[in-house]
């Protein structure tokens, strides 16, 4: 029985080996393959067969790059790059403005694409991140949409029992009316208090859901018990350097009858997460008061769902909606005497927004978190198609106004016999040239202007040289902007009559005139609105930075983490009156500058009997 050969290789072979040796050394290797197949069986000749394919490869037998016949395509197109490189360095001034602006251009666009591909990346690290979701809480208040993550605390347990769709369901708490959001921290063997941000109480079963990668410790159990703490890297390495963590002792707010086991360490959430915290509290046992976490009275907690896979997001939305409400919020509002409460609960309904999303696509949803619009991504990708838009316009534009210079080549190489194809194909060779060129140094631009553009934009963004698509997505981009920018002027220059030119006797024409006109007033209208865009944002800008707030911000100094000092507090205010450098000390809890500390108060205009609208205020003491 005969058998073939492995055919990928047999076919590697055909491609590569020189057409003239080709079937000779395929006969002696179809003759050895059978030898060895009786001989050692068929997979050993497989592999054999594999082997000398590669041997193979070498010089001598493989074809040519150019072919084996003189005139060929690819000696061609290497005839057209060296006529335009050498056209290139002749013109050097001319060639350096077509280039220089052409890079410009594509420096902006690749910074921009660079902070569009950061924006759209957010979230989408999670090992599942296309089966988590955020529970949102939508409210229809006479038309105006409300929309809010926090909800009670028994929430998350009442989705994991009630709806066979959700896997898991975990949250968290950064309510610094609870100690959340900072505090004074130390370990259990010092003294000195430093002042830390991020903290927040999160469940186990978020940690479950996120899956963070995890240093030190068991992910299974890193909260499983009261009092532990998870750490972020750069803070176990802040508090324990060169230490293993685990076991170790953290005193909060002084509170030394109830120290923080530290149960893992994992790495720091990374900057396209919309999470940033670096301590993490556990929820395990713990009570902000009795009763606590069985209560449906308050809403502090963002709540997040791992769902099953194939699960019909609007079809457990509709459930969620009519079980969550029906069997929980109403007879709670019953009990709390409103008598109103199916009517407050045909409004409301409950929404689950892919944590992919929750970067993008949160305008409108009070959550305290910072985020960034999907109109912003669309916006940018604009600027970018635009400057990309005039960068090729001032190609065209210098490429056809030296096609006087150009047309006795074209004339030329006509009269030897040169068709129209070949003309067009040596002019897209040039413009292709151009623009790789354009793009290596395009790319040399922004890599120096990135830590400019990172401190500009509030990023960290880095030339991801490691992934493999960057390098072939530029030469692609290269190739079809190359083409794009040169495909009119190659039909351009290639239509000139060969009779004309060599008697001197070349007409531009009318047409293409208006066509380059028409290019000039449209790449002047772009600029112009991208440049009173950019007037206007820095008008602004300037405005908010230098705005009189009624005293001298530089001279004003905030300390925060003083309410760790309890009745302290105005010992040490006395304390800083004494000091020279001060000129007066006030004491609050609260600074109306960032973060929130709002109460549930309904208010209404005086002499009215009905709330119209509900209004949560803030509200602190001074």
């Amino acid at each position: 029985m005969m058998h073939q050969p492995p055919r990928l290789p047999l076919r590697f072979f055909r491609w590569y080996c020189h057409p003239k040796l080709r079937d000779s050394i395929e006969g002696d290797l179809l003759e050895i393959y059978e030898e060895r197949k009786v001989k050692n069986g068929k997979r050993r000749a497989d592999l054999l067969f594999t082997l000398d394919v590669i041997l193979l490869f070498r010089k001598g037998i493989i074809k040519p790059v150019e072919g084996y016949q003189k005139l060929n395509t690819y000696g061609m197109y290497k005839s057209y790059l060296k006529i335009g490189w050498r056209s290139m360095l002749k013109q050097r001034m001319y060639s350096a403005i077509k280039v220089g602006g052409f890079a410009l251009g594509i420096a902006a666009c690749i910074l921009i694409g660079l902070f569009i591909w950061d924006e759209l990346s957010y979230d989408k690290h999670y090992p599942e991140a296309v089966r988590i979701y955020r529970v949102l809480g939508v409210y229809n208040d006479n038309g105006q949409i409300q929309k809010g993550v926090h909800f009670h605390p028994p929430m998350a347990k009442a989705l994991l029992e009630d709806f066979v769709d959700i896997e898991k369901a975990g949250r968290y708490n950064n309510v610094e009316l609870f100690g959340a959001a900072n505090a004074e921290i130390r370990r259990a063997d010092q003294s000195e208090n430093l002042y830390e941000e991020n903290i927040t109480y999160f469940d186990q079963e978020l940690l479950d859901i996120f899956k963070l990668p995890f240093v030190y410790g068991n992910p299974a159990k890193a909260l499983a018990q009261p009092n532990s703490i998870v750490l972020t890297k750069s803070k176990a390495e802040k508090y324990f350097p060169k230490e293993n963590p685990l076991g170790k002792l953290l005193i909060i707010n002084n509170d030394q009858e109830h120290p923080y086991a530290v149960g893992g360490v994992i790495e720091d959430f990374p900057s396209t997460s919309h999470l940033h915290f670096d301590f993490l509290l556990t929820l395990t046992g713990k009570e902000f008061w009795k009763g606590e976490q069985t209560d449906w009275c308050c809403s502090n907690y963002p709540t997040y769902v791992l769902v099953k896979p194939g699960t019909d997001i609007h079809a457990l939305e509709k459930k969620m909606s009519k079980g969550v409400l029906e069997k929980y919020i109403v007879p709670l509002m019953i009990k709390q005497g409103r008598p109103d409460a199916q009517e407050m609960v045909k409004k409301a309904h409950l929404e689950l927004q892919p944590i992919s999303k929750i970067h993008l696509y949160s305008d409108g949803v009070y959550d305290g978190l910072k985020h960034s619009d999907i109109r912003f991504v669309w916006l940018f990708a604009s600027i970018a198609v635009f400057i990309l838009i005039i960068a090729c316009i001032n190609f065209i534009n210098l490429s056809t106004a030296k096609s006087a210079n150009r047309a006795r080549e074209v004339g030329l190489r006509k009269v030897v016999g040169s068709l129209r194809a070949n003309l067009v194909k040596q002019f897209l060779a040039e413009s292709i040239l151009y623009s790789v060129l354009s793009f290596v140094i395009g790319l040399a631009l922004a890599t120096l202007l990135l830590p400019y553009f990172n401190a500009l934009a509030s990023k960290q963004l880095v030339m991801p040289w490691g992934d493999w698509w960057f390098v072939p997505a530029l030469l692609g981009a290269s190739f079809v902007v190359g083409i794009f920018a040169g495909l009119y002027p190659s039909f351009y220059l290639s239509s000139f009559k060969p009779m004309q030119v060599l008697k001197g006797n070349l007409s531009l024409g009318s047409r293409s005139s208006s066509l380059r006109s028409g290019l000039v007033v449209f790449q002047f209208t772009i600029s112009i609105v991208l440049i009173v865009g950019t007037v206007i944002i820095y008008r602004q800008m300037e405005f908010i930075l230098h705005k009189k707030l009624g005293f001298d911000k530089d001279q004003v100094l905030y300390l925060e983490g003083t309410h760790t000092l309890g009745k302290e507090v105005k010992t040490f205010k006395e304390e800083l009156l004494k000091l020279s450098a001060v000129k007066s000390v006030s004491i609050g809890d609260f600074l109306p500058v960032t973060g929130t500390k709002r109460n549930g108060n309904q208010f209404s205009i005086e002499g009215k009997n009905k709330i119209d609208k509900p209004v949560a205020g803030q509200f602190w003491q001074i």
